[in-house]
């Protein structure tokens, strides 16, 4: 066989590949639904959930918020759960980790008073410095 026709096969195949998703899987790039599912198995593991935004019901009689299984508050179908947005407003400050220091002994410390990293860093010649946040108190 000669290489362009070769060349012209592999294309064919690998064009006709990338144009068959299987169903339900997203191409790299597109939007998807917005959804959460949190599975609470016991006392436990219980992961306290607060609702800050609810978004419009597109379909008449599609709960915003569903709750399954047997919850501690009932919501009424008929209840408006107001919403606000809040935007969160954040404390910085940095970490120097010298040339040959431990990082996770630096960051340990920071990360004990609330503080974790960003993954922002700049590196000069004396070491890196890490930049960290927290929720404003």
């Amino acid at each position: 066989m000669s290489k362009p026709f070769v060349c012209a096969l592999v294309a064919t195949v690998l064009a006709g590949a990338g144009a068959t998703m299987p169903a339900g899987q997203q191409r790299p790039g597109e939007m998807t639904r917005g959804e959460v599912w949190i599975q609470n198995r016991g006392k436990t593991e219980a992961v306290p959930v607060m609702i800050e935004e609810v978004a419009t019901v597109q379909v008449i009689g599609t709960p915003a918020v569903q709750v399954s299984g047997t919850p501690t508050v009932t919501i009424s179908p008929s209840s408006v759960a107001q919403a606000r947005l809040v935007r969160q407003v954040w404390d910085y400050h940095t970490v120097k980790v010298a040339t040959g220091q431990d990082a996770a002994s630096a960051l340990s410390r920071a990360g004990n008073e609330g503080w974790e990293a960003t993954g922002n860093q700049f590196s000069d010649g004396f070491g890196t410095t890490i930049l960290m946040k927290r929720p404003r108190q």
